[in-house]
């Protein structure tokens, strides 16, 4: 999400459930500036806060 809110794009990925899991998230085609990345699983909600600079 940009700094309004607005949806830039939505992924869903599957992994082994209780397995940590690290992505790489590719932002060169967007503008710097604050984005929101919005992480949902089956127990949880987390949003994390990005500034491309």
């Amino acid at each position: 999400m940009d700094a309004s809110g607005k949806m830039l794009s939505a992924k869903s990925l599957s992994t082994l459930q209780g397995s940590p899991e690290m992505r790489e998230i590719d932002l060169s085609e967007y503008a710097p500036g604050v984005y929101y990345l919005q992480v949902i699983s089956n127990s949880d909600v987390k949003l994390f806060k990005i500034l491309r600079e």
